[in-house]
């Protein structure tokens, strides 16, 4: 990559599946460094590698992921972009042991902690299962709430919010890449500003990308640059010098 290929914006893409090995999302090095790249020419200067850590599946934790972590940092020292580490940890009875235990990555090691809903197997008040993790650890960001039927609900968005929860909405369902149902939940957050960061949740080159631009433009021609600006790079700087 060329450094006149790189045009700089500023976006902080606090949510992606790049880190190759131990998640769902990057297959090895090269498609790691090719995301990078792609997310490098979209106008992402600031990305967290942010791994899964959920029942039956991810046990992602510092011990693993910072080796990794910092070995991609290394091979990626050559292109213009920030990377920081984290996690998406899942609403369950491992992440609950594991924040217990501080045995987990926040973001950057902020006091902000990335966390998502199952999609499927989900028993019980989403509301108060957030909270129960709030009570371990308070300082928390929910990914994508858009994305789940249980979440869909202005109320219990304002619910999460009033506990002083933030929120993470997809870029792919502000452009309808998630489906009807998470497009107009994400437009509805937008509306009520509900919002706080919006991320790629980038897991391939292909039908999940870590591209924010054209949601940003969306957003920018809809709702303002100020609430663009913000969602896409101001609110999630403040990870980085937290």
């Amino acid at each position: 990559m060329s450094k006149k290929e790189v045009f700089l914006v500023g976006f902080v893409d606090i949510h992606t599946h790049l880190m190759f090995g131990v998640d769902d999302g990057s297959r090895d090095i090269k498609m790691t460094l090719k995301m990078l790249e792609v997310a490098i020419l979209d106008g992402t200067t600031d990305l967290f590698l942010t791994p899964h850590y959920r029942l039956y599946l991810s046990s992602n934790t510092p011990q693993i992921t910072r080796p990794l972590f910092n070995d991609i940092k290394e091979r990626a020292a050559h292109l213009p972009i920030n990377l920081y580490l984290g996690n998406e940890m899942r609403v369950d009875s491992k992440s609950l042991s594991a924040i217990k235990e501080k045995n987990f990555n926040t973001l950057n090691d902020s006091d902000y902690l990335l966390i998502d809903y199952p999609f499927s197997l989900f028993v019980g008040d989403p509301v108060e299962k957030i909270l129960k993790v709030a009570s371990i650890h308070p300082h928390m960001i929910v990914a994508h709430p858009e994305r789940h039927s249980y979440t869909r609900s202005l109320s219990v968005i304002e619910d999460i919010k009033n506990k002083g929860i933030l929120i993470q909405v997809n870029a792919g369902s502000i452009l309808g890449s998630h489906g009807s149902e998470s497009e107009y939940f994400a437009h509805e957050l937008l509306e009520n500003k509900l919002v706080d960061f919006v991320a790629s949740d980038g897991h391939n080159l292909t039908s999940r990308p870590p591209l924010l631009s054209d949601a940003y433009n969306i957003v920018l021609n809809q709702y303002g640059q100020e609430v663009a600006d913000d969602l896409f790079k101001n609110n999630a700087k403040k990870l980085l010098i937290d």
